[in-house]
């Protein structure tokens, strides 16, 4: 009864987990280049030990579900385009992030709102800043290519300046999540590389790829699972009082 009360309450914590990345999902619907999360259940498993810690039985019959796990991912699937006519606004299409700074360290976004102030620096919504990129006090337009290459207008001549580093990871859902639309490389996710997949839109700010529908179908699904957990264990706590009961 222990046990069962023990994967009851994992239960209940893993649908709490689901519960709160939905709700930061519906919460992110309309923020633009907002990426998913989903996730997966697991079974933990358990077996018995030795002093030593050495599996009882190396075969693994004595392995037993002890309740289940909920591991979160992030979803990288392309957001639609949304047209804006401001030059600084970008978004990527593909595979690939844009890489800036952020208190002394890479940091990497799909792509936002971007701010020049009088310094020539080009700053994200976020606070982070394009490295490298220094626009002339005297520039009157900017075309930023595919490949995130700047070219600046000043008067009736055009000046190149510099590139947009636009870099891709093997395994990009293993970023770590910063907040603001920021992202980290981790071990999980290999060091960014250049990316070859992936175009600079310019004027242009990508979707959230939430699906609102799709969404409250998940939320009423993780309701109804939580509030079958809650009867597991009220259950199971039912009969735990009435066995004591009969020991007295």
């Amino acid at each position: 009864m222990i046990n069962g009360i023990k994967r009851g309450v994992s239960g209940l914590v893993a649908q709490v987990q689901k519960l709160s990345h939905i709700s930061n999902n519906i919460a992110n619907v309309t923020t633009p280049g907002f990426k998913r999360t989903e996730g997966t259940f697991g079974q933990q498993l358990s077996a018995e030990m030795d002093t030593a810690s050495i599996p009882l039985h190396p075969e693994g019959q004595s392995q037993t579900a002890q309740g289940v796990g909920y591991v979160p991912e992030i979803i990288f699937a392309q957001g639609a385009m949304t047209p804006t006519g401001r030059p600084w606004d970008l978004a990527m299409e593909g595979d690939g992030f844009i890489e800036v700074s952020s208190a002394g360290r890479e940091v990497y976004v799909r792509g936002g709102s971007f701010t020049v102030g009088s310094d020539g620096i080009a700053s994200h919504s976020s606070g982070a800043i394009l490295s490298g990129v220094l626009v002339p006090p005297d520039a009157t337009a900017v075309e930023i290519g595919l490949d995130g290459s700047i070219t600046f207008a000043i008067g009736e001549s055009f000046m190149p300046g510099g590139a947009i580093k636009l870099m891709a990871f093997t395994n990009a859902a293993g970023l770590e999540h910063l907040g603001q639309g920021q992202f980290a490389a981790t071990a999980n996710s290999g060091q960014a590389v250049v990316a070859t997949k992936g175009y600079l839109h310019q004027g242009f700010l990508e979707a959230s790829n939430v699906s609102l529908v799709d969404e409250m179908t998940s939320l009423i699904q993780a309701q109804r699972a939580y509030q079958a957990n809650v009867r597991s264990v009220q259950q199971f706590d039912g009969m735990w009082e009435k066995t004591n009961a009969l020991r007295r």
